[in-house]
């Protein structure tokens, strides 16, 4: 019974890569499994839950350089581009999947960028070989027979 009293807390942050990496880093202080991020799009239409906390985040650039400095020491500047490029998507729930990912990096390991059964490290797979048509061979095998299909067709 104790599953139906646990809030989740969802921090709301500006939509830029300082809103959402202050986010980040203060959701990892609250050190909960509990938390989730979302980007402030159209204040006036959300829809709010009675399961939820929300805590409002301000943009703080000292605080976002601190989360980038760590993910470009641990896990490297390729995944730290990577993640970039979602954070200048247009995808609604960009924060959040960049919140849950890094998570998962952090305690797996920049390879796990590539593991296609994570939902939330198979939309980066999505994002950067598809949605921006910007085809990385590193992203996976299919990747570059897909190119091949490209290069065949437009032959």
């Amino acid at each position: 019974m104790s599953g139906f009293n646990t809030l989740i807390n969802i921090f709301i942050c500006e939509d830029s890569i300082d809103g959402i990496f202050t986010a980040i880093y203060m959701a990892w202080e609250e050190g909960t499994s509990h938390t989730d991020i979302s980007c402030i799009f159209d204040a006036k239409n959300s829809n709010y839950s009675f399961f939820e906390t929300y805590t409002y985040v301000k943009a703080d650039y000292n605080i976002s350089n601190k989360v980038i400095r760590s993910i470009q020491q641990k896990l490297g500047d390729y995944v730290y581009s990577i993640i970039f490029r979602v954070i200048n998507s247009n995808e609604p729930s960009k924060a959040s999947v960049v919140y849950h990912s890094l998570q998962k990096l952090f305690k797996h390991g920049k390879e796990y960028i590539n593991n296609i059964h994570d939902k939330f490290c198979s939309f980066y797979i999505k994002s950067s070989c598809v949605c921006t048509l910007w085809i990385s061979a590193d992203c996976v095998n299919t990747t570059s027979k897909f190119l091949m299909k490209l290069r065949f067709i437009g032959r």
